[in-house]
């Protein structure tokens, strides 16, 4: 079996080469609706290293990956999961070296995704084609899948191509950012508005009752006191406790009028052990006492979001695989958090039930969307070794 050293030594000695990868596809633009001309370098990438791709639209020219290794003997699959897509550069301030530049500067790598999340694109990429170059036959298969519309959402994206069958295997790393850490949990989302009505009328004369506005305030003013509730819960290491926010009200036309409409936005955020329906059956249960003392409180809830939890067990096989391979090459324990970010792991966990932990070498808390967004060279490089002895270890 090919060993930790051996691993690290090609790494180094190819290191140029892994560079360049990341650097081209940082200088390729893609942000999320654009991931096409970026799906072309992957691509190119992946047939010059002797794959199949597979080229799959929920939308055109909004395209996902696909490319299989299939190996000599019948095995487990394992699954690389990333995205192609990235926030829109900062219009007030292009960084030092402008946000496609891809440029090398003292030890770290710039560019709009390098953290978030073409880092942990090209990391994944480059075990690949390295694992091919060293002769390594796996007993089973690799799935490189790359994604578009993740920061979206991932509707065109992971869910699609769940909804058509794709995406399955055993077990495998969504590469997103984690600062070196293992998180094999992480928040979920359930998000929504929530409208009240009434009767118009002219502010000269006194209204009787609750105007929308009025209702819409009461209503915010009692899941306030849902969320003092919410945030005294414990939580994973890593990840705030469960919360609820309200960030967007919409309400009245002229100021000489009664609203009669008034709908506020809620972000109620979930954590490991929660699931969605007792979140939505908190929410409403407060607004259905306001009902019941009112019968004018009527409301309309609108869910527009269910992002999944990851929750994956820290005893798992596979989990503890990866942290072995971590200590192989990296000759130190990885440090396992949860974290509050989504991803488009837990799509998948969800569906297909693999462990698919987040576990990538870039900071995302401090450099995804920013400006000056960057990687650390070494770091960048090491999770290519640690990736190849993770694959290495599941396919033997």
């Amino acid at each position: 079996m090919i060993t930790a050293k051996e691993i690290s030594d090609f790494v180094e000695a190819n290191r140029t080469e892994a560079i360049e990868c990341l650097q081209e596809l940082l200088r390729t633009p893609s942000v999320t609706g654009d991931e096409e001309p970026v799906s072309f370098v992957f691509e190119k990438r992946m047939k010059d290293s002797g794959l199949n791709v597979d080229r799959i639209e929920a939308k055109p020219h909004r395209p996902n990956l696909l490319a299989l290794w299939e190996g000599s003997q019948k095995g487990k699959t394992f699954v690389f999961n990333g995205h192609m897509d990235v926030f829109p550069p900062d219009s007030e301030d292009p960084g030092m070296f402008g946000p496609w530049s891809g440029k090398e500067h003292e030890g770290c790598i710039y560019g709009r995704g390098a953290s978030d999340m073409k880092g942990g694109d090209a990391g994944a990429l480059m075990a690949v084609i390295f694992l091919r170059k060293m002769g390594f036959e796996p007993k089973g298969n690799v799935l490189l899948s790359w994604m578009c519309d993740e920061e979206f959402g991932g509707e065109l994206g992971v869910q699609y191509l769940l909804s058509k069958g794709y995406l399955r295997g055993d077990f495998g790393i969504c590469m997103e950012p984690s600062d070196g850490m293992l998180v094999p949990q992480h928040g979920g989302i359930l998000r929504g508005y929530i409208s009240y009505t009434s009767e118009p009328g002219h502010t000269a004369l006194l209204y009787k009752g609750k105007t929308a506005l009025q209702k819409a305030v009461t209503a915010i003013g009692e899941l306030e006191v849902l969320n003092s509730t919410l945030i005294t819960r414990p939580s994973s290491k890593g990840l705030p406790p469960p919360h609820l926010t309200i960030a967007v009200m919409n309400s009245g036309k002229a100021a000489n009028v009664y609203p009669s409409e008034a709908t506020f936005w809620f972000d109620r955020r979930l954590v490991p052990g929660e699931n969605h329906d007792e979140a939505l059956k908190e929410i409403t249960d407060v607004l259905d006492a306001l009902k019941k003392e009112d019968d004018s409180f009527d409301y309309q809830l609108t869910v527009t979001s269910r992002r999944p939890l990851l929750d994956i067990p820290k005893d798992d096989p596979f989990i503890q695989l990866v942290a072995k391979s971590y200590k192989e090459v990296m000759g130190k324990d990885v440090e396992m958090v949860a974290e509050p970010w989504g991803s488009d792991a837990a799509w998948i966990r969800k569906v297909t039930h693999m462990p698919i932990p987040n576990f990538g070498a870039a900071n995302g808390e401090n450099e995804m969307g920013k400006a000056n967004e960057k990687i650390s060279t070494q770091k960048y490089l090491d999770f290519i070794k640690v990736y190849m002895m993770t694959v290495v270890n599941a396919l033997s």
